[in-house]
């Protein structure tokens, strides 16, 4: 019974932790909302609706896949503005301890990182049915099954960039040098261990920016047939370039940066001292 009692109280602390992060992070969520619908806009009704400068792809899978890619860098931003200071900010500003004092940190923490990925996935959310609407507009066709298969593998992508920002937030000094570090290792410096990598031909299945590929290739129908690489050769040297990962590779990958990374954090968390 005392454990039983100990799981109630630390799932309400949880609860509340959901709670108070969702009321202050609505702002963000509200703005973030905002620009997605925007961007949105600009990249896809002012190109295919109002001024018709751009050809529409010949299939909705075709549009779909265009518009989801096109959503990368929004969703690495959104993903890193809402995680950066999940941890770090708790150290310089004690918000949620000051707030809510009654709640153990660990219970806190946990609390934060939930209610930040149920915000993120609700952006995620206004931009997925954004494009089903505009590709129902244009092709008259039903939603393929495929469509929510690919929102489930982002928001499992979402977890996995949610975790490895929480584990940079556990150790850097400000939310803003986390969101640098996230950025930088998304640009750039995933590319750079490619550089060394891309001859051995092995899968980059360490790389976020190539793992981001299965969101939108996993929505054709065919995908389980269609080619995963291309080779070249060039000096007698033959090239291999991969262009997306397997969906079980994917998923496994994801699953672990997801909670190695998530475990890494809470770990470095709970060894200091607040």
């Amino acid at each position: 019974m005392e454990k039983l009692a100990n799981i109630c109280v630390n799932l309400k602390q949880v609860s509340h932790s959901i709670l108070f992060e969702v009321k202050l992070q609505k702002k963000k969520f509200i703005i973030f909302s905002i620009i997605t619908i925007i961007l949105f806009f600009l990249n896809s009704i002012v190109s295919y609706v109002i001024f018709s400068f751009m050809t529409l792809p010949y299939s909705q899978i075709d549009l779909y896949q265009s518009l989801i890619l096109s959503f990368m860098t929004i969703l690495f931003l959104t993903t890193g503005f809402f995680f950066s200071g999940i941890i770090c900010t708790e150290y310089k500003k004690k918000t949620g301890l000051t707030l809510l004092p009654l709640i153990e940190k660990h219970n806190l923490i946990i609390g934060k990182y939930i209610a930040n990925y149920i915000l993120v996935i609700g952006i995620t959310a206004i931009q997925y049915f954004l494009i089903a609407l505009l590709t129902f507009y244009f092709y008259a066709e039903p939603i393929p099954p495929s469509l929510f298969l690919s929102f489930g593998y982002l928001a499992l992508y979402i977890l996995a960039l949610a975790s490895v920002t929480t584990f940079l937030s556990s150790f850097m000094p400000s939310a803003s040098s986390v969101l640098i570090i996230i950025i930088a290792l998304i640009l750039f410096g995933f590319s750079i261990i490619d550089v060394f990598v891309k001859p051995t031909r092995i899968e980059p299945l360490y790389s976020l920016p190539y793992l981001y590929n299965i969101i939108s290739k996993i929505i054709y129908p065919e995908f389980s047939t269609m080619e995963r690489y291309y080779e070249y050769t060039q000096d007698n040297i033959t090239h291999r370039i991969w262009s997306f990962p397997s969906a079980e590779g994917a998923l496994i990958v994801l699953t672990l940066y997801a909670i190695v990374f998530f475990l890494l954090g809470y770990l470095l968390f709970k060894r200091r001292q607040l």
